[in-house]
């Protein structure tokens, strides 16, 4: 039986991504005959559903998220016997690995156009015990990323990066 795992940050999608579950759960439904879905309460919550998926051999992992969540289920994945197939519907406020991936930035539009028949492979880096599929930063700006508030991403977007670099 084909099998799918859907992992959902909550928070992502301006706080609406739980409005999505039913269309993204229908979407993987046309590809898998079960679908099982995940939803994010912590940090690392992401990364654990993933070793999950990987260890129970499940085909694909659908995460929606921002580049946060995508590199927890990175993480999750990685170093397995058996890597499932990713798909991302973008959900953060930077989306930066979805941009690079030419992923639809609408999530409406993402969702419409995942296909499990289309896959690429992308390379993975590793920094101590940490994965990314993206970028690797040093200094102040990953302290910068990673202290800001859901509130402010909400209500200013991607510049709350940029003002919380500056402080």
């Amino acid at each position: 039986m084909k099998k799918a795992m859907v992992i959902i940050n909550p928070t992502s999608g301006g706080e609406k991504a739980l409005d999505y579950k039913e269309k993204l759960e229908n979407k993987a439904k046309e590809y898998f005959e079960y679908v099982e879905t995940k939803i994010t309460e912590k940090a690392l919550d992401a990364t654990h559903f993933a070793e999950e998926a990987s260890r129970e051999q499940y085909d694909a992992v659908v995460v929606f998220g921002g580049d946060g969540t995508v590199n927890e289920v990175i993480s999750g994945i990685d170093e397995r016997d058996y890597i499932p197939k990713l798909g991302i519907i973008p959900g953060g406020t930077g989306n930066l690995i979805t941009k690079l991936l030419e992923i639809n930035q609408d999530i409406d539009g993402a969702i419409d156009e995942l296909d499990f028949d289309l896959t690429n492979k992308i390379d993975i880096g590793k920094a101590n015990d940490n994965y990314f599929g993206y970028i690797f930063s040093i200094g102040s700006l990953p302290e910068a990323i990673h202290n800001v508030e859901i509130e402010d991403k909400t209500k200013f977007g991607i510049l709350t990066y940029a003002v919380n670099t500056m402080k």
